[in-house]
């Protein structure tokens, strides 16, 4: 089984994984790949509590914010005070939960038909609404077929058609030709003319699959991964997948499909999220021999799909800072006495925007009159809502050449990846007795998990070094090349240990010990 450890943070520091969810899986999926259907399970550490502690927790805080008289129960007027199912589900994307949709009625919380709402039967139906889950958003990547085309036509050096291994071993010649910025990069822009890479973000839904569930859109249909409920009966989520080529047809009875839930996961995603000053997120891979280059971000290899996973601070955290800013500036706008309140004849001059579904929230004691506090009473809850909420984002990236030569997953080849060629085909097993197979090239599924929307669904490597090395790496690629450098030749060379042309982090780390 391959453990993979990404640590983030509420400010994205770095953390380790305490074994909180250990044998009881956040969130499990499935992945029909090579003839075989492999599970791969997400394991979430919230600095020493799981995930359903965190979204009790939440659940807590918005019990307590609607219960006005603070006797430990909802009356029918507190509870339409309470965030729509929806509004929920959508803090993950928007960092906060929005006032949108109808909150849920007396009859659908009071589930002993006492007349009013208890903390546990609150919390039950948001669960029952898969409020409290990672959200995992999908898309496919666009212009594979193109790209591939592209580079294979740059690389077919003297155009009979084909790429010969001596043309494969030449793939670095082709950067210089390329490089219409000159920063030592080949672009997918650069292959393909206008073309924004990857084209897609990722953002789908995917639910797990009910009776009725709507199908996917026609361009994931063959999206090879589904989310699995925590029900073991459930069988409902293979339908889809058992049309997909490559699943084993001996998992189609429910006595099966049981059975292959009590076998241990291929692969599990250990996030571990805690608090600490702001900080990169750092991803590390446990179980597999990490890469002696800094360069590359770590991926499970197997025979027809290669999985890449890391880690990425988010969006979630400066979403709510944005919300508190600008509501904080609409109020001091609003308020032409600068009292600390907002009457209603002062919100009807500023062209406020607070709508009476936003009043209606806000107003705690229902007197029309808006005060800091309670502004503040309810960016505080968002606070707490949009905290810590985890998206996985997986970007079905096809069988492409770019994808493959793409180490780090950053949408362009460098000049170490295009050297690198021959190597990533030999391990994607494309190359046998000296030939290139392409029909063997691996489908490849980019996975970004994050706190709220990624900043970015493609890779960016782990930079360091001293400050010198980092500031003449402008293309942010993980090395030097002599062009990048401004010292003189002899000191390039005193440092390019194995005289590629590049200096790497390894090498000057490797000179200063």
């Amino acid at each position: 089984m391959i453990r993979r450890s990404l640590a983030c943070a509420l400010m994205l520091g770095a953390g380790f994984f305490s074994g909180v969810n250990a044998g009881e899986p956040t969130q499990e999926m499935a992945l029909v790949e090579d003839g075989a259907l492999k599970r791969i399970a997400l394991e979430i550490d919230c600095g020493g509590v799981s995930y359903d502690q965190l979204w009790d927790g939440k659940f807590a805080a918005i019990f307590a914010y609607c219960d006005l008289d603070g006797d430990g129960r909802l009356t029918a007027a507190e509870a339409e005070r309470l965030p729509s199912a929806r509004a929920l589900r959508e803090a993950t994307v928007s960092g906060f939960a929005p006032i949108i949709g109808k909150s849920p009625s007396l009859e659908q919380l009071d589930q002993d038909g006492s007349g009013d709402v208890s903390l546990a039967e609150l919390t039950a139906y948001y669960r029952s609404q898969e409020v409290g889950t990672p959200v995992v958003g999908i898309g496919a990547a666009l212009f594979t077929a193109e790209l591939t085309k592209s580079l294979l036509a740059q690389l077919d050096r003297n155009g009979d058609g084909q790429v010969d291994l001596e043309e494969w071993e030449q793939a670095e010649s082709i950067l210089d030709r390329l490089d219409q910025n000159d920063d030592e990069l080949i672009g997918a822009g650069e292959l393909v003319a206008d073309i924004t890479y990857p084209g897609a973000s990722g953002n789908y839904l995917l639910q797990v699959p009910q009776e009725g569930s709507s199908p996917l859109p026609a361009a994931l249909q063959n999206f090879p991964l589904a989310l699995m409920p925590k029900q073991a009966d459930d069988i409902v989520w293979t339908e889809r997948l058992a049309t997909l080529e490559g699943y084993p047809q001996k998992l189609t009875s429910a006595a099966a499909i049981a059975a292959w839930r009590k076998t241990s996961p291929v692969e599990t995603w250990q996030l571990t999220i805690v608090k600490q000053d702001e900080q990169s997120p750092r991803l590390s891979v446990a179980g597999v021999a990490p890469s002696d280059q800094a360069a590359e971000i770590p991926c499970l290899q197997a025979a027809g799909t290669w999985v890449t996973v890391r880690a990425d601070q988010g969006q979630t955290a400066s979403r709510i800072a944005r919300l508190r800013e600008d509501l904080q500036e609409s109020f001091a706008r609003l308020d032409a006495d600068q009292d600390g309140r907002l009457t209603e004849e002062e919100r009807a001059k500023g062209n406020s925007g607070f709508g009476p579904a936003m009043i209606a929230v806000w107003d705690r004691d229902a007197n029309r009159v808006l005060t800091k506090e309670e502004i503040s009473a309810w960016l505080d809850l968002q606070q707490e809502i949009g905290s810590s909420l985890v998206m996985a984002t997986i970007l079905d990236c096809g069988d492409g050449l770019l994808e493959l030569l793409d180490a780090d997953r950053n949408g362009a080849l460098s000049r170490r990846e295009l050297r690198q060629a021959t190597a990533r085909l030999a391990a994607a097993g494309c190359l046998q007795d000296g030939k290139v197979d392409l029909a063997k090239l691996p489908r490849q599924l980019l996975v970004t998990v994050s706190q709220g929307m990624p900043t970015s669904v493609l890779g960016e490597i782990e930079r360091r070094g001293p400050d010198w090395f980092l500031s003449m790496d402008r293309n942010a690629d993980g090395h030097v090349s002599k062009d990048e450098f401004v010292g003189g030749l002899d000191a390039f060379q005193s440092l390019d240990a194995n005289r590629d042309g590049l200096i790497t982090v390894e090498e000057v780390e490797h000179l200063h010990n």
